[in-house]
């Protein structure tokens, strides 16, 4: 008896990797624990588009453990290959040309069944399918062994386009082999997200590749196609290799860009064949509500010395205040992500801090606001709400009496929709720009005396749909203690103040206002805005715009993703930034991945300086953008002062932004709360998709503005 074995190559001597597609899930046949084992008995499916044997992106891999495989030959000298598996049975036939034979180390084009003078036939059932007659592919020849006319062994690789025109599955077939091959699926094998929010990042969904071939699985690229922002990826798999029964992990998070249907392959390029491996992704973009600001007149919903809102009695050291939100100033009950907090702290007896955060969640390394011992003073504190639409606030030392004013909030769902509130606004930026300095010929403010600050944004539309301004202001050098209290300037101030200050200070804090049409003379019914002074003394006022907030009908707007307060940067440690800002000086800072994305242009967060060595200012803009240092200031802290305020700035296409110092040297905290990413833009597009273009068109310039004096009783 004469056995013949011929053998080519290895899985190892073939590794064919490019971007085409195809795709992979792991079927609910159970695996061995062990890799195979010669002789090998296998069949593999490697899927791509709807066909007629899978559904899209799954496969099979059929081997010894799960499934009963016998092989040998076929009429007219082929070779053929059955498989009983609990998800139903699949036959593999290959035949030579008429009149030919099949020979090791060639590779033949295929039609279906019996082939023709120049074709192989090939033919690949499975689970009770098949595929049209007119189904092309190829089969690569390397390994055949008979005894006589039994066929003992044999290995094929294989090509089936089972419905032209189309990306063709591929696969391995092995009988008694000696030669090991690479296979793997994908779980699961297509993700369908369904109805997404425009703008907004969906949850995400986990896909694990799992290697199941003898040889191990070489994984090259994980992509969704170049400049893709619809399905972003967190990915283990790139540059892996797998042994058997080893997975690695593919996270995508949905980020729908227009109303409708949006599509896409994750294409893996691996060793299991020519084609990648193609997992169909797909969402249904809608206008959604989530990320949209709705500002309110301010309201005071907590002070802990009159026993609003809370126990009339301080925050000891230590402890922590629960402040019921929702429901309460103005804030609707349910569909509410994160509101925005004035929180003034007074009469503390110690230097500490408090700490903002939402309810049910782990107190976070951050502060909200830094205070010395008997301070009064406030900060602009955005903020998730936790369980049951509350939030914590926690005292780090002695006691502090603490109030809080409800300016706004975001949209956390679509809950609003439908309902009296309705859509809310998007955030729209301009270059930072200062709109008022009463140093400049303007004069002091009274006692008890307003501004009225009517805004131009140089364009009719524009004007028209502005619903609140981000701005900073800055009590500057006062005659007395007082209070400023920012408001839409129609009317009586509300009973609430933005910033509170001692005599001769430079006091900031950041503020949302909201805006009504202007109602004094010569200003057009411009978006105007009023700031009150509560004292019994003079102060000079300064106003810094940083954008503002539309009624989601223009074009360019941003949403905001909200974020448990998030440490970045403490220059005493090292984090972020190696050392303090030097006098004169000016630090670059690029935000890491934890709080901004490929869809983030502006980030929302809590700066606090740390001992500075001499009074000075600190001014933040965008980096890699082009921009001169604005003539804005952001927080001016005194000598030896520990203080904070509340940022909102754009980012630089590595999401970078500056910090300048003017003099002296200060330590900084950066404490992030939130970022801006795209939103919709008229007629339900994704405003702008995140490229260094549509970052630049974004920085439209800062308008100008005319002030009139108010005085109130």
């Amino acid at each position: 008896m004469r056995l013949s074995r011929v053998v080519i190559g290895g899985v190892g001597a073939v590794v064919a990797l490019a971007a085409a597609a195809v795709v992979v899930t792991l079927g609910p046949v159970a695996h061995a624990a062990t890799a195979p084992t010669a002789p090998f008995d296998a069949l593999t499916v490697k899927g791509t588009h709807a066909n007629p044997l899978l559904p899209p992106g799954e496969s099979r891999v059929f081997d010894d453990s799960n499934s009963t495989i016998t092989g040998g030959a076929a009429d007219t000298g082929g070779i053929q290959l059955s498989v009983t598996a609990p998800q139903g049975a699949w036959s593999a036939v290959v035949t030579p040309p008429l009149g030919g034979e099949l020979t090791v180390g060639s590779t033949y084009p295929t039609t279906t069944v019996s082939g023709d003078d120049t074709h192989a036939g090939f033919t690949l059932t499975g689970e009770g399918h098949s595929c049209g007659a007119s189904s092309t592919g190829t089969v690569a020849i390397k390994e055949l062994v008979r005894d006589g006319d039994t066929v003992t062994a044999f290995a094929v690789s294989y090509t089936y386009d089972c419905s032209p025109p189309s990306v063709p599955i591929e696969g391995e077939i092995r009988y008694q082999s000696q030669i090991g091959y690479a296979a793997g699926t994908i779980s699961p094998g297509s993700i369908d997200f369904g109805p997404q929010d425009i703008g907004q990042d969906g949850t995400p969904r986990t896909l694990t590749y799992t290697s199941l071939g003898s040889e191990p699985i070489t994984i090259a690229t994980v992509a969704v196609g170049a400049d893709d922002n619809v399905f972003l990826i967190a990915t283990t798999c790139a540059g892996q290799s797998l042994a058997y029964g080893q997975t690695c992990t593919i996270t995508i998070t949905p980020h729908a860009t227009v109303v409708g249907p949006e599509s896409v392959d994750l294409v893996v390029n691996d060793n299991t064949g020519n084609t990648g491996r193609l997992v169909p992704l797909s969402l249904f973009g809608k206008v959604g509500a989530a990320g949209t600001f709705y500002p309110l007149s301010p309201t005071r919903i907590l002070d802990t010395r009159s026993g609003t809102g809370a126990s009339k009695a301080p925050i000891g050291p230590g402890a922590v205040l629960h402040l019921a939100v929702a429901g309460h100033g103005g804030v609707p009950a349910t569909g509410v992500g994160a509101v925005v907090l004035n929180v003034t702290v007074t009469a503390p007896s110690v230097g500490g801090y408090l700490t903002v955060y939402p309810t049910g969640t782990t107190r976070p390394t951050a502060s909200s606001i830094n205070f010395p011992a008997g301070w009064t003073g406030a900060n602009s504190v955005t903020v998730p709400l936790g369980a049951g639409g509350a939030v914590d606030i926690f005292n780090f030392a002695g006691t502090a009496q603490v109030i809080a004013d409800v300016v706004g909030f975001y949209a956390g769902n679509d809950d609003l929709l439908g309902t009296a509130s309705g859509l809310g606004g998007q955030f729209q930026t301009t270059i930072p720009g200062r709109l008022l300095d009463t140093r400049q010929g303007f004069g002091a403010l009274d006692p008890h005396g307003a501004v009225l600050l009517s805004v131009d944004f140089k364009d009719a539309a524009v004007n028209a749909n502005v619903k609140a301004l981000a701005v900073n202001i800055t009590a500057v050098n006062p005659s007395s203690g007082g209070y400023l209290t920012a408001w839409n300037g129609v009317g009586n101030p509300p009973l609430a103040s933005t910033l509170n200050f001692d005599p001769g200070r430079v006091v900031p804090n950041f503020a949302i206002v909201p805006t009504a049409p202007c109602n004094f003379a010569g200003c057009s019914q411009l978006p105007m805005m009023g700031v009150y002074n509560g004292s019994p003394g003079l102060t000079d006022v300064l106003v810094d715009l940083f954008g503002f907030y539309d009624n989601s009908s223009l074009p360019g707007g941003l949403r905001f993703h909200p974020l448990p307060p998030t440490r970045i940067v403490d220059s005493r440690t090292g984090l972020g930034l190696a050392a303090a800002i030097p006098s004169n000086g000016t630090v670059a800072i690029d935000a890491p991945g934890t709080v901004a994305d490929n869809n983030t242009f502006a980030l929302q967060f809590n700066l606090t300086a740390v001992n500075p060595t001499s009074s000075t200012y600190l001014t933040v803009w965008p980096a890699g953008l082009g921009l001169d240092r604005p003539v804005v200031s952001n927080l001016d802290p005194a000598i030896h002062q520990t203080v904070s305020n509340a940022v909102v700035t754009l980012v630089g296409n590595t999401n970078g932004f500056q910090i300048y110092n003017l003099r002296g040297t200060t330590n900084v905290v950066i404490d992030v709360n939130g970022s801006f990413q795209t939103g919709v833009a008229p007629g339900g597009a994704s405003g702008l998709a995140p490229n260094t273009a549509s970052r630049t068109r974004r920085l439209d310039p800062a308008p100008g503005g005319t002030a009139r004096l108010a005085p109130f009783a």
